[in-house]
């Protein structure tokens, strides 16, 4: 006699079957999430990047000389700067540090204080401006004199850098959530002419 329906073996690959296609497809679905994830967080890192970056343009450009009468650039290195400039529009010129800690980059500022004016360590706030940074031993700041680009002889300046002839800076940060991970690392470049920065000085 035939009889209608399925046999336990055809029931047993249907099931095996369906549980295979069940565990594909939510393997692609869970990694469709973890890449649109991590292509979000590096889109945001990207941005962050973007804005701390024109900030320090913005106040580097506005480099001035400090309320005690020292020179607008402190110290010049290749993962740190440190200058005066009235950053919070308050008349009072502030000492600015941005420098490299690990992945982060990092901003410091003192205001002036005391009679007569100084500037202490202790007073220095410090917030990270942009985070995922991926410059490691690459410079992140890159020192200018007044003749460039025409004279390659003398710019970069080298280091350790003479702080008087510094005349334009240059920014490079990489950004990358994971290093590991596609997409590629975002380079981002700013350069700016220290406008306040004259021979007299």
């Amino acid at each position: 006699m035939n009889k209608d329906g399925f046999t336990i073996i055809e029931m047993m690959v249907v099931t095996a079957i369906i549980a295979m296609l069940s565990v594909m497809a939510a393997h692609f679905l869970v990694t469709g999430l973890n890449i649109q994830r991590f292509v979000s967080e590096q889109n945001d890192a990207i941005a962050e990047s973007r804005k701390a970056l024109k900030t320090m343009v913005s106040e580097l450009r506005e480099t001035v000389p400090a309320d005690t009468g020292a020179y607008p650039i402190e110290d010049a290195t290749e993962q740190e700067i440190i200058f005066y400039s009235d950053v919070d529009k308050d008349n009072e010129t502030e000492r600015v540090r941005y420098f490299l800690e690990g992945t982060n980059i990092q901003r410091g500022i003192i205001e002036p204080s005391g009679d007569p004016l100084e500037y202490l360590p202790e007073n220095e706030t410090v917030t990270t401006i942009s985070h995922y940074i991926q410059n490691g031993s690459d410079p992140v700041f890159t020192y200018y004199n007044q003749n460039y680009p025409a004279d390659t002889s003398t710019n970069p300046l080298a280091e350790p850098t003479n702080i008087s002839e510094i005349r334009l800076v240059e920014i490079r940060v990489l950004t990358n959530v994971d290093p590991n991970r596609v997409p590629d690392t975002r380079e981002l470049e700013a350069m700016v002419m220290l406008r306040n920065l004259k021979e007299n000085f």
